[in-house]
């Protein structure tokens, strides 16, 4: 899913301008770093029913700003003593126990959920950051 903003490239360069590229890439991150914070946070709410140690919560983190396609980028992981990372996908999608039947966890979708409900409060923190230009 995508937004298109009409104009954005012009105002890309003249803030660019204004500020210079790295300030740009510097306040950018900054509004990344804060978004994905919001994401996690509402994560952390949607896996909530699965929570038995609390390592699944516990562990979901961000990386640093990166480019990645020409376009700064920050991805949200599962990275901690647990391992927990290992465990995501089968909350997420559900699995086949050994028997074959199919196992529907209770935060089953939880991510995807997260993910979607917090579209629009991310946008609101990353254009709350940048006006704080």
């Amino acid at each position: 899913m995508s937004v298109k903003f009409e104009g954005l490239d012009e105002l890309e360069r003249e803030l660019e301008k204004r500020f210079g590229r790295k300030a740009m890439q510097a306040i950018t991150d900054k509004a990344l770093i804060a978004g994905a914070k919001v994401i996690i946070e509402e994560i952390k709410r949607q896996l909530k029913p699965s929570e038995r140690s609390g390592a699944l919560i516990n562990e979901i983190t961000h990386s640093e700003p990166y480019w990645n396609g020409g376009k700064r980028t920050v991805h949200i992981m599962w990275k901690g003593p647990n391992n927990r990372y290992t465990l995501v996908h089968l909350i997420e999608y559900g699995h086949f126990d050994k028997r074959g039947f199919f196992v529907k966890p209770k935060a089953q979708g939880g991510i995807n959920r997260a993910v979607k409900q917090g579209q629009r409060k991310y946008t609101e923190t990353v254009k709350r950051e940048l006006k704080k230009l």
